[in-house]
């Protein structure tokens, strides 16, 4: 089984003081494979986030807002 990684990335510039620049994790996740383990709201249903899926959404997340989630 081979394993490839890829990325997408930008460079932000540094802006001193901006009320809303904040540190940013990401969550690295299987493509083509089923998940583990039901995720919440699926119903019981392990789910399949196929390649073609994350693929076709990635130029929509440019630009896009991310939001704080409180664990």
């Amino acid at each position: 089984m081979a394993i490839e990684m890829e990325s997408m990335a930008i460079e932000m510039p540094r802006v001193e003081g901006h009320p809303n620049r904040v540190g940013f994790r990401g969550v690295l996740t299987l493509v083509d494979e089923a998940s583990d383990k039901p995720p919440a709201g699926a119903r019981g249903h392990r789910v399949i986030l196929t390649r073609a899926a994350a693929e076709a959404a990635l130029p929509s997340l440019m630009g896009k807002p991310l939001t704080k989630i409180r664990s």
